[in-house]
This record gives C-alpha cells, sequence and structure tokens, in this order.
C-alpha cells in the first residue's frame, strides 16, 4: 500500500486528498464485495475497507505513540495529536459519503446493505418501544439517554478492538460509517420524494434539496461524534502499539496512561456534546432548513 506513505510523510497533508482516499476506499470495497460476494456484501465490504485502512492506522498510532514519550508536555493533549484525529475524520467521511452516495443511486441498493438496515430497524424499534408509555414519542430526556447510551457502546467497543487488535477499531468505525451512510441514503431519498411532491421542479434541485437536509440531519452532530470515536480509537491503539513495544514495563508507562487516560475522557466528553447537539440542536436547525427551502 502507498497510502500510507502518501500521508505520513506530509506533514501539513491536503484534507480533500484523505477524503478522496477514504470515497475510494469505501466504493472499491463495496463493488468488490457486491461482485464477488454479493450474499454477504453487506459484511464484506466492511473488511475489504477497513484492510486498505490498516496500513495507514498503523503507521499513524506507532507515529502517535512515539510523539507521547518525546512531547515535553509543553504541548496540550488535543494540540499534539490534533492533526490525526482530524485526518481519520476526514477519512471517515470520505468513506461514509461513498455508502451513502451509493446507497442512494444504486437500483435494489437496499439488498447490497441488508445487516446495515437491520441495525437501523433495530435501534429505531428500540425507541419505539421506549415511546409505547402513552406518549406519541420519546421524549427528549430519554432520547438523549438512548443515544448517549449506544455511543458509549460503540466508543467502547472501539477502544476494545483497538486495544486487542491494534487496528480493530477501523472496524467499528468503518461498520459504523456503513450504518450511517445507509440511514443518510434513505433519508435523501424520502426528502427527495417529499421536495418532488411539494414542487415541481427539475431533478438537479431535488437532489440538492435532499443533499442539503441529509448533511445537516447526520454531519451537525455526527462529525463531533465521529471525533470522539476516533479519539478512543486512538487511544487505544496508542496502549496497544506501546505493549508490543514493551514500554509498559519501562518508565515510559506513567507517561503513555496519562495520555490514554486523557484522550478517553476527551471522547467522553465529545460525545456528550454530540449527543446534546443530536436531541436538542439538529431537529431544530433541519426543521428550520425545510421551512426556508419548501
Amino acid at each position: 500500500m502507498v497510502f500510507e506513505e502518501f500521508i505520513t510523510s506530509d506533514n501539513n497533508p491536503s484534507w480533500w486528498k484523505i477524503f478522496v482516499f477514504g470515497f475510494i476506499y469505501a466504493t472499491v470495497g463495496l463493488f468488490l464485495a457486491v461482485q464477488v460476494f454479493k450474499s454477504w456484501a453487506s459484511l464484506v465490504m466492511v473488511f475489504l475497507t477497513v484492510l486498505a485502512c490498516v496500513p495507514l492506522f498503523y503507521v499513524i498510532t506507532v507515529r502517535e505513540e512515539r510523539n507521547v514519550l518525546v512531547s515535553t508536555g509543553e504541548l496540550s493533549l488535543l494540540k499534539r495529536h490534533r492533526t490525526v484525529i482530524i485526518l481519520f475524520v476526514v477519512l471517515f467521511l470520505g468513506m461514509l459519503s461513498a455508502f451513502a452516495f451509493w446507497y442512494y443511486v444504486l437500483p435494489n441498493s437496499s439488498s447490497f446493505f441488508s445487516l446495515q438496515q437491520q441495525t437501523i430497524g433495530y435501534m429505531n424499534s428500540k425507541i419505539s418501544n421506549e415511546a409505547i408509555t402513552g406518549n406519541a414519542s420519546v421524549s427528549s430526556g430519554k432520547l438523549f439517554s438512548l443515544i448517549l447510551l449506544n455511543n458509549i457502546r460503540v466508543l467502547l467497543s472501539a477502544i476494545v478492538f483497538s486495544l486487542l487488535y491494534g487496528t480493530g477499531a477501523l472496524f467499528i468505525l468503518t461498520w459504523n460509517a456503513s450504518v450511517l451512510g445507509v440511514a443518510m441514503g434513505s433519508f435523501a431519498k424520502q426528502h427527495f420524494a417529499i421536495f418532488g411532491a411539494k414542487i415541481s421542479t427539475a431533478v438537479g434541485a431535488g437532489v440538492l434539496y435532499a443533499g442539503t437536509i441529509t448533511v445537516l440531519r447526520f454531519w451537525i452532530h455526527g462529525i463531533p461524534e465521529m471525533a470522539g470515536y476516533f479519539v478512543g480509537g486512538l487511544a487505544g491503539g496508542i496502549l496497544s502499539v506501546a505493549i508490543m513495544h514493551h514500554d509498559l514495563s519501562t518508565k515510559n508507562f506513567e507517561k503513555i496512561s496519562l495520555d490514554v487516560a486523557t484522550l478517553l475522557l476527551w471522547a467522553l466528553g465529545i460525545l456528550v456534546f454530540s449527543a446534546v447537539v443530536e436531541v436538542f440542536i439538529t431537529p431544530l436547525i433541519v426543521t428550520g432548513a425545510v421551512a426556508v427551502i419548501t
């Protein structure tokens, strides 16, 4: 693989290039899975996408573990890891955009994303079950609790996978990119139909409307949420690399453990913030945008 060399050799990589590579990796993984493993495409596409990203993730986590050891402590934690966190978030957004785009445009796309649709249905059923209390919908507080608990479960999975398998967090995060991509693609299809029914306009305008509403619906809270997962995955990856290098048996253990613990606290704080935005802020923005456009 040459992608990790392209990125890690550049101290200031272009984020749009990283986004494009994420889009390409997910696209290639999707079409290879559909052509070779059609019955299992919904899962194989995730594995193939992860396989393409593993070299990059490993090189980055090794470099970050070394940065922790040589840092003087004068530079803040997030500032030290900021470039890597942004890199992973942009890579994730590239994969997310690919899954959403192909779900939206491919005929019979639901057959390629069956497991993702089952996951979305399961989450929706949990919310619906909570709503069977005599109220028309789940209260904002209850919805916040459900979303935050789910986010924490994903975070813990990313940490454990990253710790045990080094780059294992990539599977959790790529899987979530595929699930969220299906949710975005389905949401865009619904709003394209709604917009077309209300207003007689060109197809391009309908696509623009659906795309705008979908980005507002999912990316406002989705970007910080994914950042939280990557911060947690990075912490697990740093600890995993440190164990492989036997750093935990040296005087560097205290420095590494402090850095990892701080990253985990930041990850949890970011997820709390993203849950607040998702429940209390995003709906207001989406409702206002729909009212303005239509």
